[in-house]
């Protein structure tokens, strides 16, 4: 395609990597040296270093950078839940009791027992007595949920039990999570009785 060839040829030439001379009213195109794709690096990067200070001070600008992961099915809820055992020492939040345990029958007794082994602490609003009430301060309130939320370190474990799309998603950052211990211990003192 001819005009291709010429929008080609245009930006080869602005960059030096073709050179042309004209004879008979016609112009012959040669390709440059292949040593000038050194000299076309060595700008680039002497570019790059130029501002590569001002990048770093932009980037090291920002205290915390906030994740987020998503976990689908009953399976990356395990995978969560998982992790959550191995690297906290308390949580707070709302626990959908009856629908974890219609979501994972066999794995949440399972889990609840290794949260006691490890010594993690609860303080949580329920949906229903829990299944392993030792280290965990609750409140019942009377209505029935298949969400929920859990606060711990600097991070919300935010869970969705609907049995037809199950998931879970952790949200790393510390202002996010202090906020909502803030919203949970307004609604532990609107709660019931513990």
């Amino acid at each position: 395609y001819r005009n291709l060839t010429y929008e080609v040829i245009k930006t080869l030439l602005e960059k030096g990597l073709v050179s042309y001379v004209v004879k008979d009213k016609k112009k012959y195109f040669e390709a440059a040296s292949p040593k000038t794709f050194i000299n076309i690096l060595k700008e680039k990067e002497k570019m790059i270093s130029d501002i590569l200070p001002d990048m770093l001070k932009i980037q090291n600008s920002v205290e915390e950078k906030p994740g987020m992961t998503m976990y689908e099915g009953k399976e990356g809820i395990k995978t969560v839940l998982d992790h959550l055992v191995l690297e906290t020492k308390e949580i707070v939040g709302f626990s959908p009791v009856k629908a974890i345990l219609n979501i994972l029958k066999y794995y949440a007794p399972n889990m609840f027992d290794r949260r006691v082994k490890a010594g993690i602490k609860a303080k949580l609003l329920v949906d229903g007595k829990p299944l392993r009430p030792e280290l965990i301060e609750y409140k019942i309130i009377q209505k029935k949920v298949d969400t929920g939320f859990w606060v711990y370190n600097d991070k919300v474990l935010l869970l969705n039990f609907n049995i037809k799309n199950p998931y879970a998603i952790v949200i790393e950052n510390k202002e996010f999570s202090n906020m909502l211990r803030f919203v949970f211990e307004l609604a532990w003192k609107g709660a019931g009785k513990e």
